[in-house]
C-alpha cells in the first residue's frame, strides 16, 4: 500500500432509495475493498436507526485475471490491481457498480521521469486503470464489467449520474460513460501528452472557444459536481472553477475569486438551496448584475463549504444561471465573441432535416459546429445562418510537418471546439469563516506590550525603564495563505487589556453601578471604618491612557436622615447606613437610582435591610428601607446566601427580585418596586426540626432524606425552557399516526428562525401551528412563546433534588403551588439533569448538597436593536458547586428540558497541598484564625452571571482555580482565568474574592468590561482590583478556543512563518516596542511561460534536434565499443527535454510551486508590522533560525598562550540563520549550506519620531558550509565563553566568534543527517533523521566532543526533547510513526550495555505529528493561578523557605504543536501516582464506553517501525499515563467515582488531588 493500513480509508457511497444504501471501503491505499449494505430499520421511538450486513471483501486476486494476460505471475501476496487510487459508483445498473482507479497491474503507479514512451510517438505506455466491478452483497459475488486505460496521473472519480464518472487527473479532465467508452480529454495545460496513453492522444482537446485555454494543474485540486452538467473546482491555493458539460465537451471557466487563508484545499462540498430565504436572495446577487432582466426561475443558488486542514474553511454562497447565449452576454458584458444574430434553440439547418431527438440535435450541432468550414477554405460555401454565433477560433493552428518527436505527419486542421452557450456564475459571496491554526510548530515565550503602571514600581525587573508585560506562547501556524501566528493566552494574562489597577485590604466583595460611575466594596471585619466603600471611576489622558479609582468621601456626598413620604418613618442616613452595615448585594436601577442588600454588623439578632438609594444634585438620599424579616417568619434564622438581584417587569412596574437560603433549610424570594412594593415569598421544607448542621452532626441514614434548601436560583428564561416537546397524548397509536408532525416539531425547536424559513414550507408551517397546541405548558392554559421571558426559581435540595418554580408576571399569584420542572442528582455530579429518577444513586461515602448554582445563558450577546444573533449559537447553562468544591457544569438539550454536562477535564476543588500550606501559615503565624474561620455564616456568590463583555454571555467562576464559562458557535467551552501578582494559594482558598461586570467610562467602542478582586502578594489581607477592558483579543472573528482551557488569537501574516523568537536584549526590545525575529516563506507560483516559446524557428529546432540524434548515434557506438548500457543519465535526459515539450494547442505551461525565504523583523506593538527584512537567494532554504550572543575571542585556535579573559569578555547579539541551497536541478547535485549572522541595532529616538523604523537589520557575516545544508543552530557555554554549534549533514562543527569570522575549534561526525541539537550545561542530545539519539558531552579540555551513549535502533527522528523531575532526566523522542519514546542514560542498567545505549523506559502511540518539542516549568496548585510566577514564587520562597526542595516541586515538562492543529504536553510523575494511575487508567478503560467500542488501550501501543531491521525484539514498555483517558474521572458522577476508587483500593479524595496535580502541571501558560 502507499499509506499506512489504518489511514487513507476512501469511502463511496451509492444510495437509491431513502432505506438502501451501499457502502465501499478501501482500505489502506488498496489492500482491500469491503463492501456493506446498509438499511435502514424502523423502531419505536428512538431505537430506528441503520443497520450493516456482514463485509464483503471484494476477490480482488480473481478479479484481476478478467482484465488480460500478465506478463508476469502475480505475486501471492499481491491482489493484482496494484494501488487503488480512487473510487465511485455509477447510476443506470439494477445492481450497484462500483468504479475503481487503479494503477496497471504489471508495471504499477507512473511516477515522474518513469513514464514509458514508444519511440517516435508522443504518451506514455503505463497509463492508470478504471475498472466497473458490479456487485450484489447479500449474495456476496461480483463481476468486472469492463476495464479502460486513463492517463497515468490520475487523482479521483467523480459521479456524474447518468452520464458516467469523470475522470480528474493532474494535466486533463475525462469522462467515462457507463459502457466504458472515453469522450473527448479536456487539457488543462500543454503538458497533458506527457502522461496521456497514446490511444487518447488524437481525443485531446483544449478548453472550447471563447474561453480562454488553460495552464493549470489540478495536482491538489478538489472537484464537486453539482449535477450532470456542472460542478465547481477549486485548485491547490483556492482559485475557483466552474466545470461544465455541453454537449460533448467539457470546460473550465475561471471565476477569478481566490478562497483566502485556506492554505491547501482539501474537502469541496457543493449544496444546492430549493427555497432560497430572501435575506440570501440579496446577499447572493451580484450587486453589478442587472437585477431587472433576471427571474428567480433562470438563477440556482447554493451554499459552496471549502474545508482545509492547513487553514481556515470558508462558507460561501453562489448564484448560477444556466444557458446563456453569447449574444446576450455580449450585450451584457461586450468582452466575448462577436455582435451577431442568434437564431432561437430551434432547427433551422438550410438543407438538413431535423433530427429525430434531443440527443441526436445535440450531437449533430456539435458535429457542424467541430466541422464547419472556413473562411479561408477555397471553394466551400459558408453557412451564415448557423445558429452557432461563435466565429471559428482565430487561433486555430496548422500542425507542423515534423512531429512532437521527429516523425512526419500530414498537415491537417485543429480546429478548437467552440461554445454556443453555457452556464456562468453570478456572485461568489463569502458567508461564514471557521479559523483554524492548521499545522503548530515549535514556538517561544514573550510578551506583546509593556507592563502595567502599577508595575513601573516594579518587583520583579525595577531596572528597567519600561519593563515588559507579561509573556505569552507564540506558535507559527497555518501555511501559505493562512500562515501566521497563535498567540496562545487566557483572560487576566494580557496586559494590553488592562485599563488600571488598585491595591486595597480586607475586602470581601465589589459591585458595579456602570449607570452611576461607582463601584461598591464591602469591607471584611468589624475593625474597619466602614462597612462599604464607595469608588468613582475617573479616566485618565496621555500616553498611559486608563482608568483610575478614586475613593468617594461618604460624608461630602451623603445627606442627612430623611422622612418617608409613605410611611412615615424616619429614614437612616446613607452615611450610617455605610458604616454600620455589612454589604451583601446591590444592582444599578438606571435613573432609579440603586438597591442594596445590607445586614447590620453589630446587632445581637441577624437584621437585613434592602435600602433603595437616589442621587439628586450630587447627593445621595435614601427613598425606601425594607426589612427582610418584618413580613416573614423570625424562624428563618441567618442568611447564608443572596441570588444576584434580578430586574423584570411585574404588573406594568420596575421591580427586582432576589432569592436567599437560611440556616432554617428554608428558602425566601422578595420582589421589591422602585415605587416602594415589597413582597417576600418562602420556599417550604418539610424537615424542620433541625437547623443545618456540620457532616459529622448529621445521621447518616437521613441525610439524603432531607429536603432542605441549600441553593436558590432566580433567573430569566424564554417560556418554552421547560416545556416538553412530546405531545400530551401517550397514545402510541396517535404517537404513530402522525410522525411527520413529530418530526417537523423537532426541527423547529433546533433551528433558529432562518433555518426554519430555509428548509420549510407552508404546509409544515401549519402543522407546526396545530401542533403546539397539544404541548405541556408551563402554565396550565398558555402557549408557549419564544419571545417573551418568564421569572424562575430554582431550590436545590440537600437531597439532591432540583426544583424549578414560575413567578408569575401578577404579584397577586406568586411562585408556583408546583414546580415545572424538577430532577434529582443535583450537586452529586450527574450525567444528565431529568425528571427521570430511574437508576439514580445517592453517594455512599459522601456527604454532599449544591451549595451554589446558576442558570445562565452563553453565547453572543442578544442586542435591543433587533440585530440579534442565530440562537444557535447561543446554550442555555446550569452550573452547580457543591459542598466540596467541585464543579458541575450542563447545558440544555436541545430537544428536551433536561440537561447534559459538558465534561471538563478539570478539577475544580482546592487541593491537598493548598491545606498543608495553609497549616503552615497558621503554625509560623501569618494567617490568623479569623481570617480562616469567620464569624458571619454568610458564603458570598462565588458563581458570576454577565452579559455583554466584549459581545458575550457566560458566566465567571470563582472557585478555587478561577474559569471562564462561554460558548463558542453554541458549544459550551472554559477558559482558565489568571491574576496579576497573586499570591500563593493557601492564605485564601480563593484567589479572586470578586468579580462585577460593567464600569462607566471604561468601555472602548462596543466593548463592555470587567472587574475583579484578587488576593495579590504582601501581607495577609493585601488585595488588588483590576479593571479590564473586555477580551476582544480572544472573541474577536480571529480568535477560537482551542480547549484546556486556553484561548488563541490567529494572526494572520499571509506567509509560512518557520520559526520566531523573541529579541531578549532590553537595548533592542522595550516595553513600548518588543521585537520578533521571524523566518517565513512565501508560497508562488513560479510563472513557466517562457516555456511556451523556446524563441526558435521550425528550421532551428529541426536542426536542433538532429544534431541530438547525431549525439545519440555516436554515443550508442561508444556504449558498443566499451560495454555499458546506453540508458544512462544524458539519453534519459534527452527524453525528458523531447515528452516536456508544451503543445500550444492544448494550453500552456502551468506555474510551479516554489518558495521565497525572508528574515522579518517585527514589532508585536504596532500590529507585529514588519520593521526590517532580508530577502535570501533564490533556491536557498532557510532550514533553521536562533537568537544568541557570541563571545568575541581574539585569538587563534591551536595558540599557545591564552589571551581570553572572562571578566572583560563582550557579548554580542546575533540572528543567525542556517540555510541550504538546492540547484534547480534538485537531488542531481549535491546540497550546501550557509551560516548567515545578523546583527540587530536600535534607532535612536530622534530617528523614530522622523519615521525612520525602530530597528536596523545588518547581515555582519556569512560562511559556506560544503558538507550538506545547515539543520541545526546552538549556542554552547563553557568557561565563560559564546560559541556556536553547527550541525549540516553529518558534522557537527563547534565554532569560535572572533576577528570578524568563525573558526573551527571542535567536531563530531554523525552517521546520517543531524537533525536538531539540544544543549543543557556542556551535555548534547543529538537527534539523527534516520539513526535515533545520540547523547555527548563536550570536553574544554581538549575541545572534543566525545559520546557517551546512543539508541542503536534505526529510528527516523522527527522531534526531540528532554524533561526532568529532581535529579531524574529523560530524553523523549518522536519518530515517524507518531509514537512517542522514552529514554535515559543510565550506565549502571544491565540493559546498557555497560554504559553504551540509551535504555528505553516508556513509549506510547501519539497518532499526531511534531517537529519540535519544547520545555517549560510545571506549576504546582499553589502557583497555576498567577500570571506573573516569578512574583509568586518569590513570595511562596518567604512564607515557606522549603519550597523547591522536593522533586515534585522541580519538574520539568514539554509542549509540542502537532501537524493537525493539536497542542500536547508530557510530565514527569512520582512512583505513587504513578502507579495509582496506571491502576485508574487500566480500571476507566474497561468501565467506561470508548468512541466507537474502539480499544483506546491498543490505540496506544507503540506502533513498530517497517523499516528493515528497526523491529525491536522485546516487548512494548508502555509505562505511560494517557491524561485525556484518566481526566474522564473528574467528570463522572459521585457514584461512580466511589465504585472506581474502591476498584483500585484507594479514595475519591486521594485521585481527585492526583488529577489536579497533574492538570496543574501541564498548564503551559
Amino acid at each position: 500500500s502507499i499509506t499506512p493500513l489504518e489511514q487513507d480509508l476512501i469511502a463511496a457511497l451509492e444510495q437509491k432509495s431513502s432505506n438502501v444504501a451501499t457502502l465501499t471501503i478501501i482500505l489502506g491505499g488498496g489492500v482491500a475493498v469491503a463492501s456493506v449494505c446498509l438499511q435502514f430499520v424502523h423502531g419505536r421511538n428512538s431505537n430506528s436507526g441503520w443497520s450493516a450486513t456482514e463485509p464483503y471483501l471484494l476477490p480482488l486476486a480473481t478479479l484481476h485475471q478478467t482484465l488480460g494476460t500478465s506478463n508476469e505471475s502475480t505475486p501471492a501476496i499481491s491482489h493484482g490491481m496494484g494501488d487503488i487510487i480512487s473510487a465511485s459508483f455509477l447510476s443506470g445498473y439494477l445492481e450497484p457498480t462500483l468504479v475503481l482507479l487503479h494503477a496497471n497491474k504489471d508495471h504499477g503507479r507512473g511516477c515522474s521521469g518513469r513514464l514509458g514512451r514508444p519511440e517516435g510517438e508522443g504518451g506514455t505506455q503505463y497509463g492508470m486503470i478504471v475498472t466497473a466491478i458490479s456487485l450484489t452483497v447479500v449474495h456476496r459475488r461480483s463481476a468486472v464489467l469492463w476495464s479502460v486505460e486513463v492517463p497515468a496521473d490520475a487523482l479521483s472519480l467523480h459521479a456524474v449520474g447518468e452520464r458516467g464518472v469523470l475522470v480528474m487527473s493532474v494535466n486533463s479532465i475525462l469522462q467515462v460513460n457507463n459502457a466504458g467508452r472515453i469522450g473527448p480529454v479536456l487539457s488543462v495545460n500543454g503538458w497533458v501528452q506527457t502522461t496521456c496513453p497514446t490511444s487518447l492522444l488524437e481525443k485531446l482537446q483544449p478548453n472550447p472557444w471563447p474561453l480562454p485555454k488553460l495552464a493549470v494543474q489540478l495536482d491538489g485540486a478538489r472537484l464537486s459536481i453539482l449535477s450532470e452538467k456542472v460542478g465547481i473546482l477549486c485548485l491547490r491555493q483556492g482559485q475557483l472553477y466552474l466545470l461544465q458539460h455541453l454537449g460533448d465537451t467539457w470546460s473550465l471557466m475561471p471565476l477569478g475569486t481566490t478562497l483566502g487563508a485556506i492554505g491547501q484545499i482539501s474537502s469541496l462540498l457543493l449544496l444546492p438551496l430549493a427555497d432560497v430565504p430572501r435575506v440570501m436572495i440579496s446577499k447572493l446577487l451580484d450587486s453589478n448584475s442587472n437585477k431587472k432582466q433576471l427571474s428567480m426561475e433562470m438563477l440556482s443558488m447554493g451554499l459552496l463549504f471549502a474545508g482545509s486542514r492547513l487553514g481556515d474553511s470558508s462558507l460561501l454562497g453562489y448564484t448560477l444561471e444556466a444557458d446563456v447565449k453569447f449574444t446576450d452576454k455580449v450585450k451584457q458584458e461586450g468582452s466575448l465573441g462577436k455582435k451577431q444574430k442568434i437564431e432561437e434553440d430551434t432547427w433551422d439547418y438550410p438543407g438538413t432535416a431535423s433530427p429525430a431527438n434531443e440527443h441526436e440535435f445535440i450531437l449533430q450541432r456539435e458535429e457542424d459546429a467541430l466541422y464547419a468550414p472556413t473562411e479561408e477554405d477555397e471553394g466551400v460555401e459558408l453557412i451564415t445562418e448557423f445558429p452557432d454565433v461563435i466565429p471559428p477560433s482565430s487561433d486555430e493552428e496548422m500542425e507542423e510537418s515534423t512531429g512532437i518527436h521527429g516523425c512526419t505527419v500530414a498537415v491537417k486542421k485543429r480546429s478548437r471546439p467552440r461554445l454556443a452557450k453555457l452556464t456562468v456564475v453570478r456572485s461568489v459571496t463569502s458567508i461564514d469563516t471557521l479559523i483554524a491554526l492548521g499545522p503548530v510548530g515549535a514556538g517561544c515565550e514573550g510578551p506583546l506590550s509593556m507592563a502595567c503602571a502599577a508595575d513601573t514600581e516594579s518587583i520583579i525587573t525595577p531596572n528597567l525603564s519600561t519593563p515588559l508585560g507579561s509573556t505569552v506562547r507564540i506558535f507559527p501556524c497555518g501555511y501559505g495563505s493562512s500562515g501566521g501566528l497563535a498567540l496562545l493566552t487566557v483572560p487576566g494574562r494580557d496586559d494590553r487589556s488592562i485599563l488600571g489597577e488598585a491595591d486595597c485590604l480586607n475586602a470581601q466583595c465589589i459591585f458595579s453601578l456602570p449607570s452611576h460611575g461607582l463601584l461598591l466594596v464591602g469591607m471584611a471585619g468589624s475593625h474597619t471604618e466602614n462597612g462599604v466603600s464607595v469608588l468613582r471611576t475617573k479616566r485618565t489622558e496621555g500616553p498611559n491612557e486608563g482608568i483610575e479609582l478614586v475613593e468617594v468621601n461618604l460624608v461630602e456626598w451623603c445627606s442627612e436622615e430623611e422622612q418617608d413620604k409613605k410611611s412615615k418613618f424616619v429614614l437612616e442616613s446613607p452615611l450610617s447606613i455605610f458604616r454600620d452595615n455589612s454589604l451583601l448585594q446591590a444592582t444599578d436601577l438606571g435613573e432609579d437610582g440603586f438597591m442594596v442588600l445590607v445586614k447590620g454588623r453589630d446587632d445581637c439578632e441577624p437584621r437585613y435591610s434592602v435600602i433603595l438609594f437616589a442621587e439628586v444634585d450630587g447627593r445621595l438620599i435614601t427613598k425606601h428601607d425594607f426589612s427582610l424579616l418584618d413580613n416573614t417568619d423570625l424562624s428563618l434564622g441567618s442568611m447564608l446566601s443572596a441570588t444576584p438581584m434580578v430586574s423584570h417587569k411585574q404588573s406594568g412596574n420596575n421591580v427586582v427580585t432576589f432569592g436567599c437560603t437560611w440556616t432554617s433549610g428554608k428558602a425566601t424570594v422578595s420582589t421589591i418596586g422602585v415605587s416602594g412594593l415589597f413582597e417576600t415569598q418562602t420556599v417550604e421544607c418539610t424537615d424542620e426540626s433541625h437547623m443545618i448542621k456540620t457532616e459529622h452532626e448529621i445521621d447518616d441514614e437521613k441525610y439524603y432524606q432531607s429536603d432542605k434548601i441549600h441553593a436558590v436560583d432566580v433567573f430569566l428564561a424564554p417560556t418554552n425552557t421547560f416545556v416538553s416537546i412530546e405531545p400530551s397524548s401517550s397514545d402510541p397509536i396517535a404517537e404513530k399516526a402522525q410522525p411527520e408532525a413529530d418530526l417537523v416539531v423537532s426541527a423547529e425547536l433546533e433551528f433558529d428562525g432562518e433555518d426554519a424559513e430555509l428548509y420549510q414550507d407552508e404546509s409544515s408551517d401549519a402543522i407546526l401551528a396545530e401542533k403546539a397546541k397539544t404541548w405541556k405548558a408551563a402554565d396550565p392554559g398558555e402557549n408557549p412563546s419564544d419571545n417573551e421571558d418568564n421569572l424562575y426559581v430554582a431550590v436545590c435540595r440537600q437531597s439532591g433534588l432540583l426544583q424549578v418554580f414560575t413567578l408569575s408576571a401578577d404579584s397577586r399569584q406568586g411562585l408556583s403551588s408546583a414546580p415545572v420542572w424538577e430532577s434529582p442528582g443535583c450537586g452529586h455530579g450527574a450525567s444528565i439533569l431529568s425528571s427521570d429518577i430511574s437508576a439514580r444513586r445517592n453517594p455512599r461515602m459522601h456527604q454532599v448538597y449544591a451549595r451554589e448554582m446558576r442558570f445562565f445563558f452563553s453565547g453572543p450577546t442578544q442586542l435591543i436593536s433587533g440585530d440579534l444573533e442565530p440562537t444557535n449559537f447561543r446554550s442555555f447553562n446550569l452550573i452547580v458547586e457543591n459542598s466540596n468544591g467541585d464543579t458541575s457544569f450542563y447545558e440544555k438539550c436541545k430537544d428536551s428540558s433536561s440537561f447534559a454536562r459538558v465534561p471538563l477535564h478539570d478539577v475544580a476543588r482546592p487541593s491537598k497541598e493548598e491545606s498543608r500550606h495553609r497549616t503552615k501559615l497558621r503554625r509560623k503565624g501569618i494567617l490568623g484564625k479569623s481570617e480562616v474561620d469567620p464569624v458571619s455564616l454568610f458564603h458570598f456568590n462565588r458563581l458570576h452571571p454577565f452579559i455583554g463583555i466584549s459581545g458575550q454571555d457566560g458566566l465567571f467562576a470563582a472557585t478555587s482555580r478561577p474559569l471562564w464559562f462561554m460558548s463558542e458557535r453554541g458549544s459550551p467551552v472554559v477558559l482558565c482565568h489568571r491574576a496579576r501578582h497573586v499570591a500563593p494559594a493557601g492564605g485564601n482558598p480563593f484567589p479572586v474574592v470578586g468579580f462585577c461586570v460593567g464600569l462607566k467610562g471604561e468601555n472602548v467602542g462596543t466593548e463592555r468590561g470587567f472587574v475583579t478582586l484578587h488576593e495579590r502578594i504582601g501581607r495577609v489581607g493585601s488585595q488588588r482590583l483590576t479593571i479590564f477592558r473586555g477580551m476582544s483579543y480572544l472573541l474577536s472573528p480571529q480568535g477560537l478556543f482551542p480547549g484546556g482551557g486556553f484561548g488563541l488569537e490567529k494572526i494572520s501574516l499571509g506567509v509560512t512563518v518557520r520559526s520566531i523568537k523573541f529579541i531578549d536584549d532590553s537595548t533592542i526590545s522595550t516595553g513600548e516596542h518588543p521585537l520578533y525575529a521571524v523566518l517565513v516563506s512565501r508560497e508562488i507560483e513560479a510563472d513557466q511561460s517562457e516555456l511556451n516559446d523556446d524563441g526558435l524557428t521550425p528550421e532551428e529546432r529541426q536542426q536542433k534536434k538532429e544534431e541530438k540524434d547525431a549525439e545519440k548515434v555516436k554515443r550508442q557506438v561508444e556504449a558498443d565499443l566499451g560495454g555499458f548500457d546506453l540508458e544512462q543519465e544524458w539519453v534519459e535526459e534527452i527524453e525528458r527535454e523531447d515528452c516536456f515539450e508544451v503543445d500550444m494547442y492544448l494550453g500552456g505551461s502551468p506555474a510551479i510551486q516554489k518558495r521565497e525565504y525572508a528574515l522579518w523583523i517585527v514589532d508585536a506593538s504596532n500590529s507585529w508590522n514588519v520593521v526590517d527584512s532580508h530577502e535570501f537567494e533564490e533556491f536557498e532554504h532557510c532550514m533553521t533560525m536562533e537568537v544568541f550572543s557570541l563571545t568575541e575571542v581574539n585569538e587563534e585556535p591551536g595558540a599557545n598562550t591564552n589571551t581570553f579573559e572572562e571578566e572583560n569578555a563582550t557579548n554580542t547579539l546575533f540572528i543567525s540563520i542556517g540555510t541550504g541551497t538546492v540547484d534547480k536541478d534538485g537531488e542531481d547535485v549535491s546540497s550546501k549550506g550557509r551560516v548567515l549572522l545578523f546583527e540587530l541595532k536600535r534607532q535612536s529616538e530622534t530617528s523614530t519620531t522622523l519615521g525612520s523604523p525602530v530597528a536596523d537589520l545588518s547581515l555582519v557575516y556569512e560562511k559556506d558550509i560544503l558538507h550538506g545544508a545547515v539543520t541545526s543552530l546552538s549556542c554552547l557555554t563553557c568557561g565563560g565563553r559564546n560559541r556556536l554549534v553547527i550541525g549540516a549533514g553529518a558534522d557537527i562543527n563547534v565554532e569560535q566568534w572572533g576577528n570578524g569570522r568563525l573558526t573551527q575549534v571542535g567536531f563530531f561526525r554523525a552517521n546520517m543527517q543531524i537533525l536538531d541539537i539540544f544543549l543543557f550545561k556542556t551535555f548534547f542530545l543529538l537527534s539523527d533523521a534516520y539513526d535515533s539519539l545520540y547523547f555527548l558531552v563536550w570536553r574544554e579540555s581538549d575541545k572534543s566532543l566525545t559520546l557517551l551513549a546512543k539508541d542503536y535502533e534505526p529510528i527516523p527522528v522527527y522531534a526531540a526533547g528532554i524533561m526532568s523531575r529532581g535529579g531524574s532526566m529523560t530524553f523523549l523522542c518522536h519518530d515517524d510513526r507518531q509514537n512517542l519514546q522514552f529514554f535515559q542514560y543510565s550506565p549502571g542498567d544491565p540493559a546498557a550495555r555497560g554504559g553504551n545505549k540509551l535504555v528505553c523506559r516508556a513509549d506510547i502511540h501519539l497518532g499526531s505529528q511534531t517537529v519540535g518539542i519544547q520545555n517549560y516549568c510545571c506549576k504546582s496548585s499553589l502557583l497555576v493561578n498567577s500570571a506573573t510566577p516569578r512574583s509568586s514564587l518569590a513570595a511562596l520562597k518567604q512564607q515557606d523557605p522549603l519550597f523547591g526542595r522536593s522533586d515534585d516541586d522541580q519538574k520539568l515538562g514539554v509542549y509540542f504543536g502537532t501537524s493537525d492543529g493539536g497542542m500536547h504536553s508530557v510530565v514527569p510523575v512520582s512512583e505513587p501516582v504513578f502507579w495509582r494511575l496506571t491502576a485508574l487508567q487500566s480500571v476507566i478503560a474497561n468501565a467506561l464506553e470508548s468512541d466507537c467500542s474502539l480499544s483506546h488501550r491498543a490505540w496506544r501501543l507503540y506502533r513498530r517501525t517497517p523499516r528493515r531491521g528497526g523491529c525491536r525484539n522485546h516487548d512494548r514498555k508502555k509505562s505511560v499515563i494517557d491524561g485525556d483517558l484518566v481526566m474522564q474521572y473528574a467528570d463522572l458522577p459521585l457514584p461512580d467515582q466511589e465504585d472506581l476508587a474502591s476498584a483500585i483500593g484507594s479514595t475519591v479524595e486521594l485521585v481527585l488531588d492526583n488529577l489536579l496535580e497533574l492538570r496543574c502541571s501541564n498548564m503551559i501558560i
